[in-house]
C-alpha cells in the first residue's frame, strides 16, 4: 500500500471515530514518517488529486466526499493545549501540544485561531484578578498593552503576571500579596495575551 493510501485509510478510520480530522502530526506518527514535512507532501499530492480537501486549520484535513456531506462547523476551533506554558516564543510555535481542545472563538473574541493556545494555569499568584490554579487560560498571540495578563518569559523562566510599566520600566506583578513581582534582569518576551478563562465549577 502506497504512503498516500495509508494516509486516506488512517484519515478515514480517525475520523470516523473520533468524529473530527486528525492533524498532521497524528497522521506522522501513525503513518511512521519522521518529519511533518513527508506528511504535508503527500497531502499536497492527494489535495491535487481531489482526494482530500483542506480548510487550513490544524484539524482542517477531510476526504472529499466527507468535507461536502459533512462539513466542519465554522463556530469551534481546536486550540493548542498545553500542560506547562512553553518556555520561548519560537519553542511555542515548534512545541507539541499534549492535545487540542475545542472553543468557539467568538466567545473570547478571536479573530485568528491559529494564534491562540490554552494553557493550565499553575499556582496562585493571580487569585486577584480572579485566575485560579487549575483555570484553562485562553492565550492569543498579539502585542500586548500595559496592563494586560500575559504569558512570558523573564530571565528563562515562564510565568502569568499582569504587565506594569512604571518608572522603573517594565515588570510583570503578582496579584496576590503571598507573591513578588518580578523585574526582569536581562530579558522579558510575551508569548500571549489572556483573552479568557474556562474554569470547571466545583460544588
Amino acid at each position: 500500500m502506497s504512503s498516500a493510501e495509508r494516509i486516506l485509510r488512517f484519515l478515514r478510520s480517525y475520523t470516523e471515530k473520533h468524529r473530527r480530522p486528525p492533524t498532521v502530526r497524528e497522521i506522522q506518527r501513525a503513518v511512521g514518517f519522521k518529519s511533518p514535512r513527508a506528511v504535508s507532501y503527500f497531502l499536497d499530492k492527494l489535495e491535487k488529486a481531489r482526494r482530500i480537501v483542506r480548510r487550513g486549520r490544524s484539524r482542517g484535513i477531510f476526504l472529499a466526499g466527507a468535507a461536502l456531506s459533512r462539513p466542519e462547523p465554522e463556530t469551534v476551533a481546536c486550540l493548542p493545549f498545553f500542560s506547562a506554558i512553553p518556555a520561548g516564543r519560537a519553542d511555542w510555535a515548534e512545541s507539541e501540544p499534549d492535545r487540542q481542545v475545542a472553543v468557539e472563538p467568538g466567545l473570547f473574541g478571536l479573530r485568528s485561531p491559529d494564534r491562540a493556545f490554552v494553557v493550565k494555569v499553575r499556582g496562585c499568584s493571580m487569585e486577584g484578578a480572579g485566575i485560579r490554579d487549575g483555570d484553562l487560560a485562553v492565550l492569543e498571540r498579539k502585542e500586548p498593552r500595559e496592563g494586560d495578563v500575559v504569558a512570558a518569559l523573564v530571565d528563562g523562566e515562564v510565568t502569568l503576571k499582569r504587565l506594569v510599566n512604571e518608572r522603573r520600566g517594565w515588570f510583570l506583578k503578582s496579584e496576590n500579596p503571598n507573591y513578588p513581582d518580578l523585574t526582569p534582569r536581562r530579558d522579558l518576551q510575551v508569548q500571549g495575551v489572556l483573552v479568557g478563562l474556562v474554569r470547571r465549577w466545583r460544588s
